[in-house]
């Protein structure tokens, strides 16, 4: 609205100006300059009048009209920006993977093996990636799904106890004992086996 009455405001004092100016000219008998400012003023007027329209319907000031016209030039431009955050969503995930650590599996079990406290120091609360070898694959006492992951045998002391939550039973359901497996999950700590949660599957081979 500011913009409004500053643009009248503007209107109101070239008019008053021109009015001036074609006074001065009748009075002093320059007819010249009294055509020119009528043809002026009639211009003005129109003009005045399509400008008053175009607010009245759009509610915005002429000289808005580029800008207007821009947010129309791509018809697709919402299209564009859900593609654009969808590819910078992807390239932070995939930033945000590659900077997850590669721990391997004979290590941690090592550690944890050694020295629990030490070995929490160094992995408890985590994201790591892990991998190994499918000893089993089974379900909570809440139903949630879990695989036990060693490096060869279920003789390994302690294994890997890897939570998922049950978007992956149909995947998981595919698993056999002696696949080869690539998780990645939070470390929790040691608890009879390492227990490591809300993991996701980034590699499977049978």
């Amino acid at each position: 609205m500011i913009e409004f009455f500053k643009f009248i405001v503007f209107i109101v004092c070239f008019f008053g100006f021109t009015i001036t100016i074609h006074t001065w000219s009748v009075k002093k008998g320059h007819l010249k300059t009294t055509e020119w400012i009528k043809v002026l003023l009639r211009a003005c007027t129109a003009g005045l009048i399509v400008f008053g329209i175009f607010f009245a319907i759009t509610g915005k000031m002429p000289y808005s009209i580029q800008a207007i016209a821009k947010s129309y030039d791509d018809p697709f431009k919402e299209e564009h920006e859900i593609a654009l955050e969808a590819a910078q969503a992807e390239a932070e995930e995939i930033a945000k993977r590659k900077s997850i650590p590669d721990v391997n599996i004979q290590t941690i079990l090592s550690d944890y093996t050694r020295n629990e406290v030490k070995a929490d120091n160094i992995y408890k609360g985590k994201v790591l990636r892990i991998a190994g070898i499918v000893i089993d694959i089974k379900k909570d006492v809440l139903g949630n799904p879990f695989v036990i992951l060693g490096r060869n045998t279920a003789l390994d002391i302690p294994l890997i106890q890897a939570s998922f939550d049950e978007s992956y039973n149909t995947q998981l359901a595919n698993l056999n004992k002696g696949d080869h497996l690539i998780v990645v999950c939070k470390v929790l700590g040691l608890l009879l086996y390492v227990q490591a949660e809300n993991c996701e599957i980034e590699y499977q081979q049978q």
